[in-house]
């Protein structure tokens, strides 16, 4: 492997870990504000305006900044009831083949999501409620998380078709430790 692609691969993966991050602080962040939202609600009777707003939003961002970080450790759902009676090389075919597509199908949300977070942006949107939240913070989450995701689809195709055409062996990427 050269070193240019060591060095692409590395700030990848800490770029992923970085969102990953963010996304388990947002978490934590719902959850200080559902608590305190609860407590002012049921002691003092004075809801926190805004709460169900915010942590819709959150919501969000949590569940997008959250791709690379699964692809990156083989943890999304996948069905290999049928794929594993195939051949080693048959499956990392149809593998090349999914990652390929999972890649184009997340650039064109990536780069449609980035279209409507700008549009967003530059116009101003509000949710109107109790508390006005600007809307494109959430939006931006979209083409973010998508991107994190088509760094690390990029990535694991690239060792795909190494491990196909037999210039590397495969490497067990559920046995890689949780950063």
């Amino acid at each position: 492997m050269s070193k240019l692609v060591a060095i692409a691969m590395s700030v990848s993966i800490r770029i992923i870990v970085v969102l990953k991050w963010v996304g388990t602080v947002s978490v934590l962040f719902i959850m200080l504000m559902t608590v305190a939202d609860f407590t002012s609600r049921n002691l003092l009777n004075n809801p926190i305006k805004g709460v169900v707003e915010i942590s819709t939003y959150l919501l969000v961002g949590i569940i997008f900044l959250g791709f690379g970080f699964a692809q990156m450790k083989d943890a999304h759902v996948k069905v290999d009831a049928i794929t594993q009676l195939l051949s080693p090389a048959f499956r990392s075919g149809i593998k090349i083949v999914t990652l390929s597509l999972t890649l184009a199908i997340f650039s064109l949300i990536a780069w449609q999501g980035g279209a409507v977070a700008w549009e967003s942006a530059l116009e101003g949107e509000y949710r109107w409620g109790l508390v006005p939240i600007p809307l494109w913070p959430a939006r931006l989450t979209v083409p973010i998380g998508c991107g994190a995701l088509c760094l690390q689809l990029v990535i694991d195709t690239g060792r795909e078709v190494a491990y196909f055409i037999g210039l590397t062996r495969r490497v067990d990427k559920a046995r890689q430790t949780m950063r």
